[in-house]
């Protein structure tokens, strides 16, 4: 514990090669929540401004927006 609290390492646990749990710090895990706070809050609010909005319109502007997002191998 004195290897993730002090020095800052991360270590998964895993069980027959598939990842289970993670051990972090307290400092990570509190910055991680509030990151998913933050992306909750933030996702709430664009369900407010779209709830009355043509959904069709919407999924094709999210649409275009993912595909500008994309990056092809050159």
């Amino acid at each position: 514990m004195n290897e993730v609290s002090l020095r800052g390492d991360d270590y998964i646990n895993e069980r027959a090669g598939k990842p289970l749990v993670a051990i972090v710090s307290m400092e990570k895990f509190q910055a991680l929540q509030k990151d998913q706070d933050a992306a909750r809050s933030a996702l709430e609010q664009i369900w407010a401004k779209i709830k009355d909005e043509d959904h069709k319109a919407v999924a094709q502007i999210i649409n275009e927006a993912v595909e500008a997002t994309i990056i092809l191998p050159t």
